[in-house]
């Protein structure tokens, strides 16, 4: 299970702007943030 938690947080991580893209659509990127 340990090894699944890995790859769902390597995922999520190498594909932030993305989830942000997803889930919180009316934001933009301001550097290494997502303003919503």
């Amino acid at each position: 299970m340990y090894s699944e938690t890995e790859d769902l947080v390597r995922d999520l991580a190498e594909n932030a702007e993305g989830v942000c893209r997803a889930y919180l659509p009316a934001g933009r990127r301001e550097g290494s943030y997502w303003i919503v």
